[in-house]
């Protein structure tokens, strides 16, 4: 209630007289005081204080941008994984139902013989 006060006073005096005894309106008051007497200072205060504004807009703009730059891109990512892995999973049956042979599935899979056998293997022990 006293902040309230104290923004709706109208002139030096009311202010003054809302202001005392509490330290926190006492000291914005003294601040008001100074920057009334300077221009110069009452510029660069508000120069200050824009700079500050707009950093803060500008870091929460980036923020916000580099957020959704990371979901799309996570979400192209899983894209992508869960084809491969879908492909590789189609890949893993048609070998073992031997509609492909094992060099068939690896070369479809862009795979050597070996690291497409030791993923039938992990498929195989996970279903287990």
């Amino acid at each position: 209630m006293e902040w309230m006060r104290f923004f709706r006073g109208q002139n030096k005096e009311e202010l003054k007289e809302v202001a005392k005894g509490n330290e926190y309106l006492e000291g914005a008051y003294e601040d008001l005081v100074k920057m009334s007497l300077d221009e110069k200072k009452r510029l660069q205060y508000e120069a200050r204080e824009k700079a500050i504004l707009d950093y803060r807009s500008n870091m929460e703009g980036a923020e916000k941008r580099g957020f959704q730059r990371g979901v799309k891109r996570g979400i192209t990512q899983g894209i992508e994984r869960g084809m491969t892995q879908g492909e590789q999973s189609t890949l893993i049956r048609l070998y073992r139902k031997n509609r492909l042979t094992l060099e068939e599935a690896a070369e479809e899979a862009k795979m050597t013989v070996e690291e497409f056998r030791k993923l039938a293997e992990l498929e195989e022990h996970s279903m287990e």
